[in-house]
């Protein structure tokens, strides 16, 4: 009889468990449309907050999204809620990037708050997404290494090498390039062939007789 009474107790115990959200408030979205639709923005307001108080992470995904849109567009008309209306839109956007207000008309000013913290909100992810902490970019090339150095760094010629050192300690003079025998060789050569020319066309001189006594 006891174990009957434990048993029906632990499946009564999980039955609550695995239904609990069906006893949690539920977001009436058709009553929240229709006070849309007469005005009723206070007590849109009052409704939603009081839903994400008492439902807080049970709720849907969809019904926080449904509530945060709502919700920035009701601020965002207020001359004052400018920042509760920017939090509530960057809380849409974290849920649903791709999120929008068009289908509830809301005035231009409303819209220009919208704009505005979705191009916050597009920029701070990007940043992160291509940078860390540190600012180092994001590239599986360059994980672990410092941002690189963008400034212009002055330009420092190379030193010339120093020549060769005499066993003296003294730099021995570079030999000349022109070598002197190439020339030397040519002076001879054009004196010989000068010599042999002129020598060729002298004329030899008669030889002199002597008289006979």
């Amino acid at each position: 009889m006891k174990k009957s009474r434990f048993f029906s107790f632990i499946a009564f115990f999980l039955l609550l468990t695995g239904n609990f959200h069906s006893f949690a408030a539920e977001l009436p979205y058709a009553k929240i449309k229709n006070l849309y639709n007469e005005g009723e923005l206070e007590k849109i307001r009052v409704t939603l907050e009081d839903f994400l108080k008492k439902s807080g992470k049970d709720s849907e995904t969809k019904e926080r999204i449904f509530a945060y849109k709502y919700l920035g567009v009701i601020y965002a008309a207020e001359p004052q809620g400018y920042p509760l209306a920017e939090t509530y839109f960057y809380q849409l956007l974290s849920l649903a990037p791709n999120a929008h207000i068009s289908d509830l008309y809301a005035s231009a000013s409303v819209e220009d708050v919208f704009i505005r913290t979705r191009e916050r909100f597009r920029n701070v992810n990007k940043d992160i997404s291509e940078f860390d902490e540190f600012g180092n970019p994001r590239n599986k090339l360059n994980m672990g290494r410092p941002a690189v150095d963008t400034t212009l760094k002055k330009q420092v010629e190379p030193s010339p090498k120093p020549g060769p050192i005499s066993p003296k300690g003294k730099p021995l003079k570079k030999e000349s390039r022109i070598r002197v025998w190439p020339w030397v060789v040519g002076i001879g050569v054009v004196g010989a062939v000068a010599g042999y020319f002129w020598f060729s066309t002298e004329e030899k001189a008669p030889p002199t007789r002597i008289p006979a006594n």
